[in-house]
Formats: C-alpha cells, sequence, structure tokens
C-alpha cells in the first residue's frame, strides 16, 4: 500500500519535468481518468496532482483522485481527497459515501458515520444510502441506531438481501436470536447461496442438529476453505459425533497444515485413544505459533520502517528493515521487504544501493510492478528478465 507512495515520493522530481499540460476542462479530467482506468499509477497520480492544483473546487477531481488512491489500498492518502470532494460537491451524496467507506475501512467511525448522515440526508429515497448508514453505524458500536436505517432500506427495498443480513447481524448482536434468524433466513430466500448469512444461522443455531445443518450447507458452497471445515468439526464433536468431527479436522489439515484450529481440536480428540499422535500435534502447534510471533515481528518491523520513511527519518527506517530481513532469512515476506528497502535508500539518496536491493525483490517476484516501474524509472530494468530466485522459500519449519 504505503510502497507505491514511496516509489511516487523518490521519482518526484521526474514527475515534476513532466507535468501534463493545462487542458479544456472536459478534456484535462479525462486524460486522468483514462490514466487511472489504464493502471498507470504515476501518470495518473501526477495528472490529478496538476489539474486539482489549477482546479481547486473540482470535486469530480478530487473523487475520482480519492477512488484511484483507495482501489490501490492507499486508504490515508485517499481521505483527505475524498474529504475535498465532499466540501466542493456537498449535495453530492457519491462524495459522501466515498468519504464515508474509506473512513470506515481506515478506522475512522465518527467520521465514517457523520459522512454517510450527510448522504442519507440528501437522498434519503435511497435504499442504498440508509444502507450505508446502518452499517457505519454499527461498526461504530451504535446497534440501536442502526436499526431504523436498516429497517428504512428494507421498507425501501424488501428484496435488498444486504439489508435483511447487516439487520440479522445487529439484532444478534443485541443478543436478539430468534429476530437475527428471521432476517437471516429472508436473506436466504432472496439469495440462496448468501454464505455470510448461512454461517450466522449456524452461530445462531442452539441445537447441535440445528448447527451441523446449517454447516452442511457452507461446506457444500466452499468445501475447499479450511477454517469452515475446522468449525464445522467442533459442531460435530459438540454435538456427540466425535469420529464425524476427526474427519473433518483431519480433511481441514490436509487443505490447510499450518490451521491451529484443526490441530488443537483434533489433538483434543486423539487425547485418549491416540496420545503420541495428540503430542506430536501440539508440538507442531507450538511451533506454529512460535512462526507466527516471529512473522508478525516482521511485518511490524516493516510498517515501523514506512512509518519512519514518511517522517524522513530514514536511518531507522533502514535499521528497521534490515533488521526485518534477518529475521526473515529466506521467508515470503524477503522480496517486499527488499522493495522497501531499496525504494526508501533511493529517498535517501542512496541510489545504487537502492537499485541492488530493487534487483534483489526483482529477481525474488519479477512480476511485482511497484519494483519494475522504479528500477524502469531508474535506468536498471534488467535487459532480460530473470526468473524467481530459486532460493527455497522458508515459510514454516512444519510441512
Amino acid at each position: 500500500m504505503v510502497a507505491a507512495m514511496l516509489m511516487m515520493a523518490m521519482v518526484w522530481a521526474q514527475v515534476q519535468q513532466e507535468r501534463p499540460q493545462p487542458q479544456p476542462a472536459g478534456a484535462g479530467l479525462s486524460v486522468c481518468i483514462a490514466a487511472s482506468q489504464a493502471h498507470q499509477l504515476p501518470r495518473a497520480q501526477a495528472c490529478f496532482s496538476h489539474w486539482t492544483r489549477l482546479h481547486p473546487r473540482s470535486g469530480p477531481a478530487w473523487l475520482d483522485w480519492g477512488i484511484l488512491l483507495a482501489a490501490q489500498g492507499q486508504l490515508a492518502a485517499a481521505l483527505p481527497k475524498f474529504r475535498q470532494a465532499a466540501r466542493w460537491q456537498p449535495n453530492h451524496a457519491r462524495a459522501w459515501t466515498a468519504l464515508g467507506m474509506d473512513a470506515g475501512k481506515a478506522g475512522k467511525m465518527k467520521l465514517a458515520v457523520q459522512a454517510m448522515r450527510h448522504a442519507e440526508r440528501l437522498r434519503p429515497q435511497l435504499p442504498g444510502t440508509q444502507l450505508n448508514l446502518g452499517i457505519a453505524l454499527a461498526a461504530a458500536g451504535q446497534l440501536q441506531s442502526a436499526l431504523e436505517p436498516l429497517r428504512r432500506a428494507e421498507k425501501l427495498d424488501p428484496r435488498l438481501a444486504a439489508a435483511h443480513y447487516n439487520l440479522a447481524r445487529v439484532l444478534a448482536d443485541l443478543d436478539q436470536p430468534r429476530a437475527a434468524q428471521k432476517e437471516a433466513r429472508q436473506t436466504l430466500r432472496l439469495a440462496p447461496n448468501d454464505l455470510p448469512a448461512l454461517r450466522l444461522l449456524a452461530q445462531l443455531a442452539r441445537q447441535p442438529g440445528q448447527q451441523e445443518f446449517w454447516w452442511r450447507k457452507v461446506i457444500a458452497l466452499r468445501p475447499g476453505d479450511a477454517k469452515m471445515r475446522a468449525r464445522y468439526a467442533l459442531a460435530l464433536w459438540q454435538s456427540g459425533r466425535p469420529a464425524a468431527a476427526v474427519r473433518q479436522w483431519r480433511t481441514a489439515l490436509r487443505l490447510n497444515p499450518r490451521l491451529a484450529a484443526a490441530l488443537y481440536g483434533l489433538a483434543r480428540a486423539w487425547a485418549t485413544p491416540h496420545p503420541g499422535r495428540a503430542a506430536r500435534l501440539l508440538a507442531r502447534l507450538r511451533r506454529l505459533r512460535q512462526w507466527r510471533q516471529r512473522r508478525d515481528r516482521i511485518r511490524f518491523l516493516g510498517n515501523s520502517a514506512l512509518i519512519e520513511a514518511r517522517q524522513h527519518r530514514f536511518p531507522r527506517a533502514l535499521a528497521a528493515l534490515r533488521q526485518g530481513l534477518r529475521l526473515c532469512g529466506s521467508c515470503r515476506e524477503q522480496a517486499h521487504l527488499r522493495q522497501n528497502l531499496g525504494l526508501i535508500l533511493c529517498q535517501a539518496g542512496q541510489r545504487k544501493a537502492g537499485i541492488i536491493q530493487l534487483r534483489r525483490a526483482y529477481a525474488l517476484a519479477p512480476d511485482n510492478a511497484i519494483v519494475r516501474q522504479a528500477l524502469r524509472q531508474l535506468g536498471a530494468l534488467p535487459t532480460h528478465p530473470r526468473s524467481k530466485s530459486k532460493t527455497p522459500v522458508r515459510e514454516h519449519p512444519e510441512k
């Protein structure tokens, strides 16, 4: 997410030299939108930046720029763009909706609720605005307040399955299981294969037989989902069917050998009949937890480095990334760490060292568009793309 921002900072001098020339209103903005739709991120960014400097009150430009950034996962960067869109288009419900959705994803629930209220006031007759407001209120923990807009959405469009499902979720959180089940069943009448509604009904079922019934439907839709099979196995175990539960846990482990819930469930089931097997499963579970702690530490160091780089504290950023690489070794995070290390080295003025790291990242992941773009702009993209590194990737000691 932030890596694209780092690359933009790195090539800002070049972007400054390649500013798009002022054009008539419609034509200029259409060029920016076309670049965005073609996934030409640096070109689109530069175009929107230049256009909004020329036309700072252009609500559509701010809105489309925000949509581009949000689609790239750059929620923090998109948020101020949506704010500007809403500021200059105060009567445009789409701008407020975009702001509310982005704020919600970024965890800014107060802003999300405010924006969705603005959209609802502008278009109260649209079921979508009522639905979005209800979702935002529920996500903000205002469950009682969420009921009214969700029920309005249902009345405006009785066939809107999403309204029934979200109302079911809120009712379940309010400890009204019967009402929640009623809404979830209505969701299934409108959308028979709605997986979240099926899962909710499985979780709300009080009788073991009912739980099993709904989990079977979930598994029928997602036979390759190891997590769903582990939950189905737990329902079978609780209904007094240990042999069936063991079969489902074993299937879950074949699908995902690192699924902690399946390892623990199977170890518990085998504790008495097969104590040796149970002990080996628990040992795998301990190693899995240790590996996850190391992975989380690597990701924390990577995120810390990006935060430090945004503040131009490059020595701290580089130290964090190098520590992450030492912990990683040849884990799957290596290419991403080397990508960010290369980008930040270039930002810090260490061009040669940055190119070395970017080329190493390119060797590990030649399809990485960010690395390819950075190397191309640095004039260092290899003529003949190398295949992925033959160094084995060590994800976890347990196969």
